[in-house]
């Protein structure tokens, strides 16, 4: 699911090196296949030279992406990268960004350094050092023939990790999006039913209206995501009893919800969405841009959360960290179809698997970073709460996963104002703080703003953001008093 609407920004400045995540030189490193159990070769595409080790079990339900290494040929030497439990990782930390350039810096030295906290959404982190020695070192073939064993890896880790019997790598989640709802809705004018705040409906250019030629039907989204099942009934019952309306075929479900602040679909809802479609005959399509969080939020394996649906998308550039990419899974014959649409959309791609090995590498690190990205979350939220600021407030019991709302009050602060004030940095900022901080952040509404954490943002980011936003408030409601 790509993400909706951008500010405009001239570059982020001059970047150092940013810190290393794993060991240097890991992939000169030998090991011999007898040190370790036998092969698995059930889940390794047949293709594919990435190899699947049998290791001791692991409790984390990623245990079965992060047994997996490859081999690969560099300058005529053929090297395996270590399983990740052998190596010692420093721990994640964002990339520093440092300049001027782009920011709302005011009454302060050109040459004046100050850290950037980019929150406005968690497409915009980095390929970290271990994504991009694997994407110069991947191993690539045609993948429009199938032939890309990086991509056919990943394709079937995905279907796996899914519980669905294959899966399709594609450039976007909007075009996965887009793909399974062609497939799923056989005649044009077919009837698709989803929440009025979904991302497909709103963020994705009415694709399914331009492209599919599929009517949409939306429903009263709830606080929670959700929209009631009585509502979704009474809607099919109206359509199949009037010959006038259009024929439903598919129902379109988010988790988590973006517009509601990454909330997680609860999976008793998703059961019995799941027995109301089946009575009827319709599919259901999961829109699982960060359907990894949601299953990290609720401690279940992601399968647990797509059993109940048909086909399911996942975006690779948000809490995964991969620089592009999305994959779309389902039945065989759905995929098999899948392809077919893919290649008229333009989707088709050639040697993926530079972008497929950063993914590889993503997954990996999942679980721990997700659930360190939740921790910073909630933390922000408490302290913001903690304030008790009359401009700016969060229920911190609505932050389940990385994502936070904030709800400015009155008209005196909108939110696009507050995030102007958030990324500025000044003197008076330095002299009261200590500190030269700039925090971006997204306005979402008329009276709210936008804040997601991701693997750039640490601790001490989400310290340093609080930190700002506590100095920014202050100084408002100083001024508010003087003009009133």
């Amino acid at each position: 699911m790509q993400h909706e609407l951008r500010y405009s920004c001239q570059g982020v400045g001059a970047c150092p090196a940013p810190p290393a995540y794993g060991q240097p030189g890991m992939g000169t490193l030998l090991i011999h296949k007898n040190q370790y159990q036998t092969f698995n070769k059930a889940v390794a595409h047949p293709k594919s030279k990435w190899q699947s080790l049998s290791a001791i079990p692991k409790h984390s339900w990623l245990s079965r992406i992060k047994s997996r290494c490859h081999s690969q040929s560099v300058a005529s030497q053929h090297c395996t990268l270590l399983p990740w439990w052998h190596l010692r990782h420093t721990p994640l930390a964002p990339a520093l960004r440092i300049g001027a350039h782009g920011y709302h810096i005011t009454s302060l030295p050109a040459e004046t350094e100050h850290h950037v906290v980019d929150l406005r959404s968690d497409t915009v982190t980095r390929p970290s050092p271990e994504m991009r020695q694997a994407m110069a070192q991947a191993e690539v073939g045609d993948d429009d023939y199938g032939e890309d064993p990086t991509v056919n890896e990943l394709q079937s880790v995905i279907a796996d990790l899914l519980g669905k019997e294959e899966a399709i790598f594609v450039p976007t989640a909007t075009m996965a999006n887009l793909i399974a709802v062609m497939c799923h809705c056989c005649r044009r004018g077919a009837q698709l039913l989803l929440g009025r705040e979904a991302h497909i409906h709103v963020f994705e250019h009415g694709g399914v209206a331009q492209v599919a030629g599929v009517h949409s039907e939306t429903l009263q989204d709830l606080p929670d995501g959700t929209f009631r099942l009585d509502e979704l009934e009474h809607k099919i019952q109206q359509s199949y009893g009037s010959q006038y309306y259009p024929r439903p075929e598919l129902i379109c479900l988010e988790n988590t919800h973006c517009s509601a602040g990454g909330r997680v679909l609860p999976l008793q809802y998703l059961q019995e969405m799941h027995q109301l479609a089946h009575q009827y005959g319709l599919k259901i399509h999961l829109d699982g841009a960060r359907v990894l969080n949601a299953a990290v939020a609720l401690g279940v394996l992601p399968s647990h959360i797509t059993q109940h649906c048909d086909s399911v998308s996942l975006c690779l550039s948000k809490g995964v960290g991969a620089p592009a990419g999305a994959l779309l899974a389902g039945r065989r014959e759905f995929i098999v179809e899948a392809w077919r649409v893919r290649k008229l959309l333009g989707g088709g791609m050639r040697q993926a698997g530079v972008l497929a090995a950063a993914a590889l590498v993503g997954l990996r690190h999942m679980e721990e970073t997700l659930r360190r990205d939740h921790n910073n979350a909630r933390s922000f939220a408490e302290g913001v709460y903690n304030l008790g600021s009359p401009l700016c407030s969060i229920n911190p019991a609505t932050v389940e996963t990385n994502i936070v709302m904030m709800t400015t009050s009155g008209s005196w602060l909108a939110p696009a104002k507050l995030c102007e004030l958030m990324e500025a940095v000044s003197e008076e900022e330095v002299a009261t703080t200590g500190q030269a901080v700039s925090v971006r952040l997204f306005p979402w509404g008329e009276h709210s703003l936008r804040a997601v954490w991701h693997c750039d943002v640490s601790a001490q980011d989400t310290q340093l953001a609080g930190s700002k936003l506590r100095f920014v408030l202050d100084k408002c409601e100083r001024e508010q008093v003087q003009v009133c």
